[in-house]
Formats: structure tokens, C-alpha cells, sequence
């Protein structure tokens, strides 16, 4: 049986305001604020392979440093050759 490590990849973030995030029917918010939301993958390690899984976001839905609903935002492939570099793995 194979053992794997795994490590959690930071690949950017969305700024989001708690409101926008908070659900229906709940009280109200005492205070409302901003929330730097990260975007994460995962690598999956075992002693024979390296699996990367990619829950980040494409550069090409940032625009003008805004995803979606106009929110600020960065990530793409950038921050991914990035935190695959931390842990020594080529995207290769």
C-alpha cells in the first residue's frame, strides 16, 4: 500500500465582503467586513508520484485584477509554478 503526503498549495486569493457571504435568514451582521478568501490546491505525494489537484482560479477570469462579481483577485498560473517551486516539483 502506497503512504502519501499531502500539502496544501496556496494559489491565490478573492476579497470578498462577509455579507456577500453570509447566509439567508441569519441575524444581521454586527459589523461588516472584508474577508481575503484563498484560493487552494492540493499535492499529493507518495514516494513514485506527484499529484497536483487545482482548485485555483485561471488567470484568464481575472480581469483588470477583478473576478467574478467584480471582486479584487489574483491567482493563476503564476501561483501555481510558485507553490510548486516551495515544495521542489516542476509542473511538468
Amino acid at each position: 500500500m502506497r503512504t502519501w503526503d499531502v500539502k496544501v498549495l496556496y494559489l491565490g486569493k478573492i476579497t470578498v465582503k462577509l455579507s456577500i457571504l453570509w447566509p439567508a435568514g441569519m441575524p444581521p451582521l454586527p459589523e461588516d467586513f472584508e474577508l481575503n478568501v484563498p484560493y487552494l490546491g492540493f499535492l499529493l505525494q507518495s514516494q513514485k508520484q506527484n499529484i497536483m489537484i487545482d482548485t485555483g482560479i485561471s488567470e484568464k477570469f481575472i480581469v483588470d485584477g477583478r473576478a467574478w462579481g467584480g471582486l479584487p483577485a489574483e491567482g493563476g498560473k503564476a501561483f501555481i509554478e510558485k507553490a510548486l517551486a516551495k515544495q521542489s516539483v516542476k509542473p511538468d
